[in-house]
């Protein structure tokens, strides 16, 4: 269990990673006058990726990079090449909901009085959307991304046993084959503390991102 936990966790921070890149990029880009196509898309289709089935998903990737563009090999892959294929895979249902939360909550923050002042005393467009907007508008994508994340490791099992990687889901693939229940049920205490802990981690950032949750002298808030 322990020399297979490694390349659970790997692949599923790789994959958050990647979701988080392409959530911010679509984020910024549909703010665009010329992309509001974009925007109109990320309001439609964060329900339809994420219930995409990760194992459809990971067999179309295969199909399309590895047997007909040939861009990708899934037999004797590098290291690097083998991890391609199953990060995108774990990343795309999750990327369009982070991005549509993120997009609407930098709307939201937008209108806010406070962000009118920073720009009224001459801050720049950066500034006032790095050091005001953003800093605001993550509040609630936090909250969303520890769910998501804990959603994200449970893919990452199924993913493993698309591309045969040799990770949880494989260890659970030949645990059930072998009605293994010990292995079974430390599997999902391993999968249960994984995400408790996660949502523990998002509280203890939310006081960095919002002052108000930090504690002050005597206790209080």
């Amino acid at each position: 269990l322990t020399s297979n936990l490694p390349a659970t966790l790997q692949l599923a921070m790789l994959g958050f990673a990647l979701a988080t890149l392409i959530a911010f990029a679509l984020a910024a880009l549909s703010r665009l006058p010329a992309l509001h196509a974009l925007r109109s898309l990320l309001q439609s289709v964060p329900a339809l990726f994420i219930s995409l089935p990760t194992f459809w998903l990971g067999i179309a990737l295969i199909q399309l990079f590895s047997f007909q563009l040939r861009w990708i090999p899934v037999i004797n892959p590098s290291p690097l090449q083998g991890l391609i294929l199953p990060v995108i895979t774990v990343a795309i249902p999750i990327s369009a909901p982070l991005a549509q939360i993120l997009l609407r909550s930098i709307d939201q923050v937008s209108t806010q009085p406070f962000v009118a002042v920073a720009r009224a005393k001459g801050a720049s467009q950066s500034r006032v959307l790095w050091r005001h907007v953003m800093r605001n508008a993550l509040l609630p994508v936090l909250n969303v991304a520890g769910l998501l994340l804990g959603e994200l490791i449970a893919g990452a099992l199924i993913t493993e046993t698309v591309f045969g990687l040799s990770g949880i889901g494989q260890l659970t693939q030949q645990a059930v084959n072998n009605q293994d229940v010990a292995v079974l049920q430390a599997v999902v205490m391993i999968s249960a503390l994984a995400f408790v802990l996660i949502n523990l981690l998002v509280d203890a950032l939310m006081p960095l991102f919002d002052p108000r949750l930090q504690p002050i002298a005597g206790g209080s808030r």
